[in-house]
């Protein structure tokens, strides 16, 4: 018996979990378990009567489009906003931190700018977003959305939940309330991540993948994702690839494409080890200006250390 409550204490240790014991280990997968029985029985309640979804009703956000913020994948990115698309992406950081963003469009007119906050801990984590939309009466209005998320594992290996609800002007069409599963899996030269979105007012749910390759380590990477709507065909599934450069300690480089044409540009700086600021300006595929993002923000220690 002694021998094997060493091992499973080891294992632990080796799982990078600072409590030891086996009592623990079978407490952290109970836990697990009851969050997971929870949000399916937040999602039974909420989708076993629901309509199916059609262009209509449809209110999952636009992985493809709200994405772009990153210039990068859920699971590649040191990015705390990877968490809203992936919630396992906030667990593969490895501490606690924050992000702060402000996105300048150019179709709006004013001070009026999207913004976006999120404060994590080791164990869960808080989003704020606000996005500035044009209502059914043509003028410009905004809406926030907050998300709640859970996530549990070590840097390397991340499983995640997490719940948004939003609320705004009555003319904005609406973002439903949803639930949103993931996992992210890290190496030295390879990162792995999906994320299942589904909606709790309406039949209805999306799924994301991504992948990313490190050939030079924290030098060089090469990502590249795509997503899927329920009811698409396969031809209808949205891919973009990029790649990001680090020349020097303190500077990243990174551009991503989209299949439409689209495509994203990122200049970041690092400040200290744990701190990032950033410039990304978003195109179409006419090279036309669609918005500018400015951020602030921390990165997870395993990021900090060059941990992939």
């Amino acid at each position: 018996m002694k021998g094997r409550r060493r091992d499973i204490e080891l294992k632990v240790r080796r799982g990078g979990m600072e409590l030891n014991g086996p009592r623990w280990c079978v407490g952290a997968v109970g836990v697990r378990v009851l969050v997971l029985v929870a949000a399916a029985g937040l999602l039974w309640g909420g989708c076993s009567g629901a309509r199916a979804a059609d262009d209509k009703n449809r209110g999952l956000p636009d992985y493809r489009e709200e994405v772009e913020i990153l210039v990068g994948t859920p699971a590649s990115s040191h990015s705390l906003m990877a968490g809203v698309f992936n919630p396992a992406a906030w667990g593969a950081a490895g501490s606690n931190g924050f992000f702060v963003s402000l996105m300048d469009r150019a179709t709006l007119c004013g001070d009026a700018k999207d913004w976006k906050f999120i404060l994590t801990d080791r164990q869960m984590a808080f989003a704020m977003q606000r996005f500035q939309m044009i209502g059914t009466d043509g003028n410009w209005e905004h809406q926030d959305e907050y998300t709640i998320g859970f996530f549990g594992g070590n840097p390397r290996r991340t499983r995640g939940i997490s719940y948004s609800w939003s609320n705004g002007a009555k003319a904005l069409r609406e973002r439903h309330r949803r639930i949103t599963t993931g996992s992210v899996s890290r190496w030295n030269q390879l990162s792995l991540g999906w994320a299942t979105t589904f909606d709790v007012e309406v039949k209805d749910y999306s799924m994301q993948a991504d992948i990313g390759v490190y050939p030079c380590g924290p030098r060089l990477a090469l990502f590249a994702d795509a997503a899927y709507r329920y009811q698409e065909e396969f031809e209808d599934i949205t891919t973009g690839y990029g790649v990001e450069l680090r020349p020097l300690e303190c500077l990243f480089l990174a551009g991503k494409l989209r299949d439409d044409g689209n495509y994203s540009v990122r200049l970041e700086l690092a400040l200290q080890s744990k701190f990032r600021a950033s410039g990304r300006m978003h195109m179409n595929a006419d090279n036309d200006h669609l918005a500018t993002t400015y951020t602030i923000g921390s990165v997870g220690s395993s990021w900090a250390r060059g941990v992939r």
